[in-house]
């Protein structure tokens, strides 16, 4: 076969070339069989270093004259050398494993006192619970001894909890030589003298740190805060017991990390190695125990006592309203704070809820010459608010969108109008600069007293931005949202699918039991952790999920609607099925203006704000045979509605006698419209028109045969 193949191959090289100029073919060389790579030697012609051209870059032609040829665009030359980092930087990241192991510190030193030896025990002999399931407690120790066994690079292996690096420390003369390069003081802090970077804000270093000093160190204070630094091994112990007496959440004690890690890193920046130690302490606590607990999606016993169902919260929005509109009418003093408290639920509930940003936005009519440090809402005279992000902020890159919770304009948003409408009657009624404000004080923002305002707005509930997120979102999967539906509510509330997944999506098993949390938390002067103030859970379908719904019951609570079907079940077996149907037809006969009254209100009230009525409502009695041009229901007091807009509709048709004159206009307007353009309803209409006429046909034929 070599032989044939290597014929072939001298074969077709002698070729002549067809006649009629062209060049015969070249003669191939035949290929070379193996030869090492190492032998390779590089010729003198690879090694030569040709002159460069310098690159001629064609000058842009001016606009009078047009071009023939498109300018060349200037681009980086490839062959220039890019510049890297200083290779002698090993650590910039705490994910570097190096600093789990003890051989790397070279400042610290290993202390072994009774604060060392009282940390070991104590993350040995806790057993923490986050479910009041004796099966699923643990201690810090085990779950430190399961990371190890993880299967991600970035966190398998010896860790810097059971290598015990929170023994670390300096001595006494180190301390004493330590150059800080600030010397902060609690109050620095709360004015964020120290931010910079990726820090934005310190409100949550400083609450921690105060929690840690009232709570704990009350004895201990200064002024400067180097004092912390110090003692920080004595800190972390003291915390450690102080949560673990106190039933509070893991997720507090790792917050009280983070701030430590925090001043740490002001007094002594971010290339400390006791910098170093904290961030990889607080690291590895964070992957061991906090993240393995949030794709569990299931309620944890802190998440029982705040949780609260997506409907539920509609429910609550309605009432707040309604209290609102009610102070306002009796010219409460009490109105502006109700109306913020309204302005708050429907801004969170009404469209995907976003996280505290709404705490410090200011309000917009137009689009132009924003200020990009700074979030608006922008309110056009009609139709759908938006929402513009002009911050960057965890990542997520600046936004602008309209509420509500979907972006397909097929989809009816009602709640989105409602909130759009609602805020334009805001600003007429309270005109103000920023869009949320203080309840006492109209020209400043609310900032941080937006959490003090919604634990404040319902006895027994303590809301939250956090609680509201958890509820929508596990709202959505209950609902079997699309894929397209959960990547614009995540564009929208400025997260990824997969943290939705992890951090918000819950599902109740059957064991779990949702309770009303009676008491605040103990550690009210902190912050309100995922953990600790994360709702879950839904209702069962999208229907039941958007009427509004009861609130949850307390305690031996009973719902009024069973006890009234039990005590009409009741009633029927003692006086018969019969008798009771005759009782209720007299209670019809006697009552039947007042419940037709009822009915007619009802089913306007069912009907979006503003549209028309595609129902022959019977607005007025069915028996009056009079030109009706007044209703009948003057001095009737309108019953009490669960429907949300009843005050508002029954108000009208007491007081207004033309407003359902127009209405019956605007119908029969309606009707001829949708019964020359949609051909289903016109055969409907036509065939009721049929019934009618042969219904009619027969009443007169017995009418006949009666008469002879």
């Amino acid at each position: 076969m070599a032989a044939t193949f290597s014929a072939s191959r001298k074969s077709l090289s002698k070729r002549t070339a067809p006649s009629g100029g062209a060049t015969p073919a070249r003669e191939r060389k035949p290929t070379q069989r193996y030869k090492p790579v190492n032998y390779l030697k590089p010729t003198e012609a690879k090694n030569e270093k040709k002159p460069r051209q310098p690159r001629q870059l064609i000058q842009p032609i001016p606009a009078t004259e047009p071009p023939a040829v498109l300018p060349a665009i200037q681009i980086i030359d490839p062959r220039t050398p890019v510049p890297k980092d200083n290779p002698l930087r090993t650590i910039k990241h705490p994910l570097n494993k190096k600093y789990r192991l003890p051989s790397s510190y070279k400042l610290l030193r290993k202390v072994s006192d009774d604060i060392s030896k009282d940390i070991t025990q104590s993350i040995k002999t806790f057993k923490f619970d986050f479910y009041n399931d004796d099966r699923y407690a643990f201690t810090i120790y085990q779950k430190m001894e399961q990371m190890k066994e993880r299967i991600d690079n970035n966190i398998n292996g010896p860790n810097s909890w059971t290598n015990e690096i929170y023994a670390y420390d300096l001595t006494k003369e180190q301390y004493q030589n330590l150059n800080y390069i600030h010397k902060p003081t609690l109050q620095e802090i709360k004015d964020n003298k120290y931010v910079g970077g990726k820090v934005s804000n310190d409100k949550n270093t400083y609450q921690v740190l105060k929690s840690i000093i009232d709570k704990t160190l009350s004895n201990r204070i200064d002024e400067n805060l180097t004092w912390m630094v110090e003692n920080h091994r004595a800190i972390i112990l003291d915390m450690l017991v102080y949560r673990f007496n106190k039933s509070q959440s893991l997720s507090t004690f790792w917050n009280d990390l983070k701030a430590i890690t925090r001043l740490i890193k002001i007094c002594l920046g971010d290339e400390h190695e006791l910098y170093y130690k904290m961030s990889m302490i607080t690291t590895d606590f964070h992957m061991g125990i906090i993240l393995s607990q949030e794709g569990i999606n299931r309620l944890n016993k802190y998440e029982q006592q705040t949780f609260l169902p997506f409907g539920m919260l509609l429910d609550m929005t309605e009432e707040m309203l309604d209290t609102f509109i009610k102070a306002f009418s009796d010219n409460s003093t009490d109105a502006y704070k109700f109306h913020t408290y309204t302005i708050i639920m429907m801004s969170y509930l009404y469209t995907p809820p976003v996280r505290s940003e709404l705490n410090n936005m200011k309000i917009t009519h137009t689009l132009e010459n924003l200020d990009k440090k700074t979030n608006y809402v922008y309110v056009p005279e009609n139709g759908l608010i938006m929402y513009v992000f002009n911050k960057a902020h965890k990542g997520h890159s600046p936004i602008r969108y309209k509420v509500g919770w979907f972006n397909n304009p097929n989809d009816i948003n009602p709640l989105a109008y409602k909130l759009s409408d609602f805020v334009r009657e805001s600003i007429a009624l309270y005109p103000r600069e920023y869009y949320i404000t203080q309840v006492n004080n109209m020209n400043a923002p609310a900032k941080s007293n937006m959490e003090k305002y919604l634990a404040a707005m319902f006895q027994g509930h303590r809301l939250g931005v956090n609680m509201f997120r958890s509820s929508f979102i596990t709202w959505l999967h209950s609902n079997n949202a699309s894929a397209n539906i959960l990547t614009d509510v995540s564009l929208k509330m400025r997260n990824s699918i997969i943290a939705q997944y992890k951090n918000y999506k819950k599902a109740l098993l059957p064991t779990d039991i949702i309770r009303i949390k009676q008491e605040p938390r103990d550690d009210n002067e902190g912050p309100i952790t995922i953990q600790e103030n994360t709702p879950a859970n839904t209702p069962a379908n999208m229907r039941q999920a958007v009427i509004p719904q009861p609130r949850a019951p307390a305690q031996g609570y009973k719902d009024p609607r069973n006890l009234a079907y039990k005590a009409q079940q009741r009633y029927i077996q003692k006086i018969g099925k019969d008798a009771y149907n005759k009782y209720q037809h007299n209670y019809y006969e006697e009552n039947k203006k007042e419940i037709s009254i009822k009915k007619a209100v009802r089913r306007v009230n069912d009907l979006p704000e503003g549209k028309i009525n595609p129902y022959d409502i019977p607005i007025f009695h069915k028996s009056s045979k009079n030109d009706i041009k007044v209703p009948i229901m003057e001095n009737i007091n309108i019953p009490q509605y669960s429907c949300p807009q009843s005050k508002y509709y029954a108000k009208r048709i007491v007081n207004d006698k033309e407003f359902y004159e127009q209405e019956r206009a605007r119908l029969r307007i309606y009707k001829s419209i949708k019964y020359n353009t949609d051909p289903e309803y016109r055969q409907k209409e036509l065939k009721r028109a049929r019934e009618r006429y042969y219904k009619k046909k027969a009443e007169q034929a017995n009418k006949q045969e009666v008469s002879i």
